[in-house]
C-alpha cells in the first residue's frame, strides 16, 4: 500500500477488500519482538490514512473523513502474554475505559495464538473458530481434514493445502513463502545461539550489542545478495532501508 510511486509502502502476508470497501488484514507472526504491538497499531493506521487518499487529482481535498472498517487478524505462535497462556483469542478496539463501552468499532483488531490449538482434540473445539485454527496448526499432521462432514469448506481447504494440485506459479510462491520462513527461523535461532538474547535482556552491554548488530548486518547482507525483497529483509532484521542498500 504505497503512498506515492516513489513510496514502497507496507507489504501484508494476505490483504483483502471486500465490495462495501472493508478492509482485512491477515498477518502470520513466528515469534514476538519488542515493537510487535507498535508495528500492529502502524499497520491498522496506514490503512486508515490510506482511505483519505484518491487517484484523481480533481478529487484531493473532497474527502468527508467517512471510514470502512479496518479489521487486521494476526495469528500467533507465541502468547502475547506470558502470565496468560491460556487465552486463545483477543479483540482490541477503542474503547473508553471509564465506561466499558465501545468508542469507535471501525478499527478492530483480533489476535488469534496458535500454540494452545497444539495441544486441543477435535471435541474440544466448539465454535466455528476453534475449528478453522486447529486445522490450521494440525494440518501437517492429518492424513483427512476434520469437520469435513460438517462443514464442505473444510473439504474444499483440504483440496488448497494439497501441493500436488498447485499450478508452477503457486508452487513458486509457496517455496518463496517457506524460503522466507525458515530465514526467519534462522535468525531467531542464530541470535539465540551466540547469546544475543541474553545479552540484551542483561542491559545489551557494549561488547554483546556490538556483535549482535554484525551478525544481523552479515545476514541482511547474504538475504541481499540472495535477492530477498528488501521488505522482508528489514522485517526481519529491523534495519532501515538506507541500511541496507549500503551492504
Amino acid at each position: 500500500m504505497p503512498d506515492s510511486d516513489r513510496d514502497h509502502g507496507v507489504v501484508y502476508d494476505l490483504y483483502c477488500e471486500a465490495d462495501n470497501g472493508e478492509q482485512f488484514i491477515v498477518e502470520m507472526q513466528y515469534k514476538s519482538h519488542q515493537y510487535f504491538k507498535e508495528r500492529t497499531v502502524y499497520y491498522m493506521a496506514r490503512s486508515i490514512v490510506a482511505q483519505s487518499r484518491y487517484e484523481k487529482k480533481e478529487d484531493r481535498g473532497k474527502w468527508d473523513y467517512r471510514l470502512t472498517p479496518v479489521y487486521c487478524i494476526y495469528l500467533l505462535n507465541f502468547h502475547m502474554e506470558s502470565d496468560e497462556p491460556d487465552t486463545r483469542q483477543r479483540k482490541i478496539m477503542l474503547t473508553d475505559v471509564l465506561t466499558n463501552k465501545v468508542f469507535y468499532d471501525h478499527m478492530t483488531m483480533y489476535f488469534l495464538e496458535l500454540p494452545i490449538y497444539k495441544k486441543c482434540t477435535e471435541k474440544e473445539c466448539e465454535s466455528e473458530i476453534d475449528k478453522w485454527l486447529y486445522v490450521l496448526t494440525n494440518m501437517n499432521r492429518f492424513k483427512s481434514f476434520p469437520f469435513k462432514k460438517d462443514k464442505p469448506i473444510f473439504m474444499q481447504m483440504e483440496e488448497l493445502a494439497n501441493l500436488s494440485t498447485f499450478s508452477k506459479e503457486e508452487m513458486l510462491m509457496y517455496e518463496k513463502s517457506l524460503d522466507n520462513y525458515r530465514i526467519n527461523c534462522l535468525v531467531q535461532e542464530t541470535c539465540r545461539d551466540e547469546g544475543f538474547q541474553e545479552g540484551k535482556e542483561q542491559g545489551f552491554k557494549q561488547g554483546i550489542e556490538q556483535g549482535m548488530r554484525e551478525k544481523v548486518l552479515q545476514i541482511a547482507r547474504k538475504m541481499k545478495d540472495t535477492q530477498t525483497p528488501i521488505d522482508i529483509i528489514m522485517e526481519i532484521t529491523d534495519l532501515s532501508q538506507d541500511e541496507i542498500e549500503k551492504l
